[in-house]
């Protein structure tokens, strides 16, 4: 055999070797698709309530017991945090879309005004979406700039807990976000649910992906300059979405921030759909990590299973909570405000770790929202627990 069919013959060999491993990867994304709870959980088998197949009954744990009910948690609940992140890599200072430029870069590494976590549960379907204020009042790690060692921790607005990561390690910077807000649902230890996964998408990963999807469609509650009038239905583009996102001034300020970002997921979701999720999704995460303006800890086949779900749900139908917050004219005095508020749980009081934290120096003036932990609570329980009742 000559050099040149020796040649030719590693050539098929490589190309039939592509060939099959993009096949089995094909199948793996198609099996992804149709089994999501094995993805996520493995094959374990999760008994239901009732009997086994040998007929005894089923002895469940309880996990809470609250005002003489008993819950436990519910199986296959997986969440996934959203951040929409306020800053924008450097590379896109100047990014044009449709002749406007885009200078929202910042310097210290950014906020994370967007925090919702999703909580789906792979095996029915169902989704709730849990909203936290940008402003929350929460306990924060704060990070040496170059180390992954936490140096001082302090009370301070939820939506900084990014900002507080060191600077050089972006993937620290996020787990501290996520860290924060889950150790906030959780309310200093009263409940144990743990965030999964992450999807964080800067302001220009907000302007791309609109553009990527072909706008979204959405009906303005209030009046916003630039992007419609009350009652309107407008097709949001890459920069009337990235204002309708941000506008607090004509939407009732962050609460209603946080009620724009939920049309704005809804009709996204209502969006890929329509183009068919399990199609577009994948491909279409690839192009925003690509173009570093998403990042995520999910792979290709977790974005599958996901796209799988999305498409048979009733977008319509996911319920939207947003976590019920008491406004301050300042934050300072909040140890003082923990200690008298009427919240009556060991778990809550118990932690001297709490009580000599301070307010970050210098911000104690700043506005915060206070949250209403009651209706934390009550969310918490909503979402993530059902009751059980013994004969």
């Amino acid at each position: 055999m000559n050099g040149k069919r020796v040649a030719v013959f590693i050539v098929c060999i490589i190309l039939t070797a592509g060939l099959v491993i993009a096949g089995v990867f094909t199948m793996r994304l198609k099996e992804a698709v149709e089994n999501p709870v094995s993805v996520f959980f493995g094959d374990e088998v999760v008994i239901p309530d009732g009997e086994q197949e040998d007929n005894t009954p089923v002895i469940r744990e309880v996990d809470l017991v609250r005002d003489g009910k008993s819950y436990v948690k519910k199986d296959n609940i997986l969440n996934i945090v959203l951040l929409g992140r306020d800053a924008t890599p450097k590379r896109y200072m100047g990014y044009s879309v449709n002749g406007v430029n885009v200078y929202d870069a910042r310097s210290d590494g950014g906020n994370t005004d967007v925090m919702i976590v999703m909580a789906i549960d792979v095996e029915t379907g169902d989704v709730q979406a849990i909203s936290i204020p940008r402003d929350t009042i929460a306990h924060i790690y704060h990070y040496y700039d170059t180390e992954d060692t936490i140096n001082k921790e302090y009370f301070h607005k939820l939506n900084g807990a990014y900002g507080a990561g060191p600077r050089d390690l972006d993937e620290v910077q996020i787990r501290n976000s996520v860290t924060c807000i889950q150790e906030h649902l959780n309310t200093f230890g009263t409940f144990d649910i743990q965030i999964n996964n992450y999807v964080e998408v800067s302001l220009v990963g907000l302007l791309v992906l609109t553009e990527e999807v072909g706008g979204v469609e959405v009906t303005l509650a209030n009046g916003i300059p630039g992007v419609g009038s009350a009652g309107q239905t407008v097709t949001l583009n890459g920069i009337t979405a990235m204002t309708f996102i941000r506008d607090r001034k004509n939407s009732g300020g962050d609460l209603g921030r946080v009620s724009n970002s939920q049309i704005y997921i809804r009709a996204l979701a209502k969006k890929l759909q329509s183009m068919g999720a399990t199609e577009i999704a994948p491909t279409l995460a690839k192009t925003m990590i690509g173009k570093n303006v998403m990042r995520t800890d999910l792979n290709a086949e977790q974005i599958a299973a996901l796209a799988g779900v999305l498409q048979k749900i009733d977008v319509y139908g996911v319920q939207m909570h947003t976590v019920g917050t008491i406004e301050k004219s300042g934050i300072y005095g909040f140890k003082d405000y923990l200690k008298t508020y009427d919240y009556n749980y060991e778990a809550f009081y118990g932690a001297d770790k709490w009580k000599s934290l301070d307010i970050r120096e210098g911000e104690g003036g700043d506005f915060g929202f206070f949250t209403d932990y009651e209706n934390l609570e009550e969310i918490m329980l909503q979402v993530y627990y059902e009751e059980v009742t013994f004969e």
